[in-house]
């Protein structure tokens, strides 16, 4: 199982359209970018995926949402627009209820990937945090 994180501003924030829709997406057509599809193949049913959005001025973290990978074939169906890839989840049930927050040390900015839309968790704290969200 990986955990991945995944930000849900665009030009508005997705957030409530994550949820009513048990999937997720990257802002992104695969032709602007070709790297994030690469991870987006990446990602399997079973993996965790959390909503996240990040206050660089703060260095803060912040959960709002976590749900479990049960579809992997992005490119079907299109609920985000037909050039936009989805991901298929299960919410857990607390999502989008309660926010959960992670401050970002000054040694851990260093290698930031949390402003980016999608990114592969690696930082054992914040997985803690998303499996016990």
């Amino acid at each position: 199982m990986k955990v991945w994180g995944i930000g849900a501003t665009w030009e508005k924030s997705m957030i409530k359209k994550f949820e009513e829709e048990n999937a997720v997406a990257i802002g992104w057509e695969e032709k602007d970018a070709p790297a994030l599809y690469g991870m987006m193949n990446e990602i399997e049913p079973g993996d965790l995926v959390y909503v996240k959005s990040f206050v660089i001025k703060g260095k803060k973290l912040s959960i709002k949402a976590v749900g479990e990978v049960v579809g992997n074939d992005f490119r079907q169906p299109y609920v985000f627009g037909e050039n936009h890839g989805t991901i298929h989840v299960k919410w857990r049930e607390n999502s989008f209820k309660h926010t959960e927050s992670y401050m970002i040390s000054s040694q851990e900015i260093r290698y930031n990937v949390y402003s980016h839309t999608l990114y592969r968790e690696y930082n054992s704290q914040i997985i803690e945090k998303v499996l016990n969200y």
